[in-house]
């Protein structure tokens, strides 16, 4: 008999005049039946919950598979946050490192229905920087993020965090709803571990942490956990980076998901599978893409 294996690489986001949508957590056990869950959002970071299984199509290598199901997210209203976008703007992060951490910033920024929270944004190198202050203006905050450079200084984590007078949890403390900390570096530094920490639990402050072309540091993988947040490591892309992005943002707005079931369209043929999606939504097409991998063994009785 034929033992299939599927391996879930990556979910990649799609982002179309700020539109998302999002398949992940793909169940394999029933292969060639396949089941996912998803999550959709509008140009106004507003999450979609009325598609019809009409509205939808689905395709594997180009090819149209039959939908089985779908279940829409449940309508509510996601979490109030008050978030702060901290990016190393040290000499080592170049050109294409902060493409990569603007794209992400931005997808805050579109993602975020900004009728219920707010964002800031903060930079750092060995010393920092208050580039906006906690605002709802999306086109404010895009023009900040657009004016980012990096700069010819070091990097120091205690100016990133907690120096003033633009330290990110400096930042946060002052925000109006569930405070989040995201803090991209590429950079290795020493920082006061134990201050840090006490820090973001007085002003309960989340701190998620990424990584640019390095190991995540001990130091920032021990505040993620210690603050109740995540870390990621040794991000390379701009894909990655606006995956994982949306993915803290759709955690902690505590986002409901649909779910949806198709029938793979050809068994066995294909070491990696690419999904694409298309929903139509008020006349506009939403799309996004994922992979999975299949391996085929054959096992004699």
């Amino acid at each position: 008999m034929k033992k299939i294996t599927i391996l879930i690489l990556l979910f990649l986001p799609f982002l179309a005049e700020a539109q998302l949508f999002k398949i992940y957590d793909i169940d394999s056990t029933n292969y060639p039946e396949l089941k996912a869950k998803y999550i959709a959002v509008d140009e106004k970071g507003r999450q979609i919950h009325n598609f019809e299984q009409k509205d939808i199509t689905l395709q594997e290598n180009g090819d149209t598979t039959k939908i089985n199901s779908l279940q829409n997210s449940v309508n509510q209203r996601p979490t109030q946050l008050s978030i702060v976008l901290t990016i190393d703007v040290s000499g080592s992060m170049g050109e294409s490192k902060m493409n990569l951490a603007k794209d992400a910033a931005r997808t805050i920024v579109t993602l975020t229905p900004l009728e219920y929270s707010e964002i800031a944004i903060t930079t750092f190198d060995y010393k920092n920087y208050l580039n906006l202050d906690f605002t709802r203006n999306e086109e404010k905050l895009n023009k900040t993020i657009n004016k980012i450079d990096d700069k010819a200084g070091g990097t120091d984590y205690n100016y990133g965090f907690t120096k003033p007078n633009a330290g990110a949890l400096y930042v946060a403390q002052n925000g109006l709803y569930k405070r989040i900390v995201i803090f991209l570096t590429d950079g290795l530094s020493e920082g006061n571990t134990k201050e840090i920490i006490e820090y973001a639990t007085l002003h309960n402050i989340t701190v998620y942490c990424i990584s640019v072309g390095i190991n995540m540091p001990d130091i920032l993988r021990e505040i993620s956990q210690q603050t109740n947040g995540d870390y990621h490591s040794n991000i390379t892309s701009s894909y990655e980076a606006v995956d994982i992005y949306a993915n803290i943002l759709l955690k902690e707005q505590n986002c409901s998901y649909g779910t949806i079931s198709w029938t793979a369209t050809k068994k066995y043929e294909a070491d990696t599978t690419t999904i694409t999606i298309k929903a139509e939504h008020k006349s506009c097409i939403i799309e996004g893409s994922t992979q999975y991998q299949t391996k085929t063994n054959m096992l004699v009785d």
